[in-house]
């Protein structure tokens, strides 16, 4: 359910041409790596499930300026993809980049699994 939910999420980014993945380590910058989050549940037919994503939007950048207006645009883009919820701004370590952390914002989309 889980990984069904991530490989559409990440399908539909792509066809958007955004970065975007499930693994940290095969992310570029600027882009979207997607996670699964811990809610699931029934939709009221009970033929599928909402599965709820956690998305986190992770820029390169490392100059203040530069860092908001390239997580603005990529949030702007991915919005345009799946509906995001509340933005939260943070700092990433990830495996193969920047040891001393990516900005970020995180944010969560839900899917229907069918």
């Amino acid at each position: 359910m889980f990984a069904e939910a991530i490989s559409w999420a990440v399908t539909q980014l792509h066809t958007a041409n955004l970065n975007a993945c499930s693994d940290p380590a095969d992310l570029n910058t600027p882009g979207v790596w997607v996670v699964p989050a811990t809610s699931a549940r029934r939709t009221l037919d009970q033929a599928a499930r909402e599965v709820t994503l956690t998305v986190y939007l992770v820029t390169g950048s490392t100059a203040t300026p530069a860092i908001l207006d390239s997580l603005d645009n990529l949030a702007a883009a991915v919005d345009t993809v799946l509906t995001l919820g509340d933005l939260e701004a943070v700092t990433l370590s990830l495996p193969n980049h920047n040891l001393s952390g990516l900005p970020a914002y995180r944010s969560t989309t839900t899917v229907t699994v069918t």
